[in-house]
């Protein structure tokens, strides 16, 4: 069913049990072809957190580390963000995996990535905390994205990026 899909949300639940099941099979590579063919791939809570390669799965202030799916490459995912004051969690994760990009994604929140195209922005009523540990510069960069937040993620990587707010839902809509 996969291979005809052109969506496929994962559920919440235990990113561990997703990861069992799913890291390393036809699974993950039917869906990592989805989003090469331009479908989208959601998840909430755990199905958040099983789409990066590195996987933080449990653990309060430091994580247990497990593999995920590689759905969205050199990115680390943490859920419940904010709520949960997960900050410290991923944090100490970026200092053991500092090649990667922590993307700290709160409650009734949606971080929207077009790999693609190298863009994300942000959907809800909270935040998505976007931790740098080492741009291109040499600085740590942190930013709070909101609802109608977007960036690139190059420029993330290089510490030039500036967030923009322009009505870029509509226009990425219209482009597909």
């Amino acid at each position: 069913p996969i291979k005809a899909a052109t969506g496929v949300w994962l559920s919440g639940g235990q990113q561990e049990w997703l990861a069992t099941r799913y890291a390393g099979s036809r699974v993950e590579l039917e869906l990592q072809a989805l989003v090469k063919r331009g479908g989208v791939i959601g998840g909430r809570s755990a199905g958040a957190a099983v789409m990066s390669k590195v996987m933080i799965e449990q653990g309060l202030d430091t994580a247990t580390m497990g593999t995920g799916l590689d759905l969205f490459p050199g990115a680390v995912i943490d859920q419940h963000f904010l709520k949960r004051s997960r900050l410290n969690r991923l944090l100490r994760v970026l200092d053991a995996q500092p090649e990667l990009i922590g993307f700290g994604i709160d409650e009734g929140t949606a971080l929207v990535v077009q790999i693609s195209k190298g863009r994300l922005g942000v959907l809800g009523d909270s935040y998505v905390m976007v931790c740098v540990p080492h741009t291109e510069k040499g600085e740590p960069r942190y930013e709070a994205m909101k609802r109608g937040d977007q960036i690139d993620i190059d420029s993330l990587r290089s510490g030039t990026a500036r967030i923009s707010s322009p009505q870029w839902l509509e226009s990425w809509l219209s482009e597909e």
